[in-house]
């Protein structure tokens, strides 16, 4: 048998990592559905009005990319 390690121990658990991780993790988590939802939400915008006199995949492909750059 080994003897235990003095020093913390590596959590594996999400409700064992400490409070300011788990923070960090809900707020990237956040961001990533906020982005998608907005990157969704302007690619079908771009698709409705058709900018520039673009249809369909250039349409799509206008929006996704100014989602990109936005």
């Amino acid at each position: 048998m080994r003897s235990q390690d003095k020093g913390q121990p590596t959590p594996t658990k999400l409700e064992n990592l400490p409070v300011e991780i788990q923070k960090e993790q809900s707020y990237l988590l956040d961001i990533v559905i906020v982005r998608s939802i907005f990157a969704l939400t302007l690619t079908l915008t771009a698709l409705y009005i058709e900018p520039f006199g673009l249809q369909g995949l250039w349409a799509v492909a206008l929006g996704f990319g100014c989602a990109l750059g936005i």
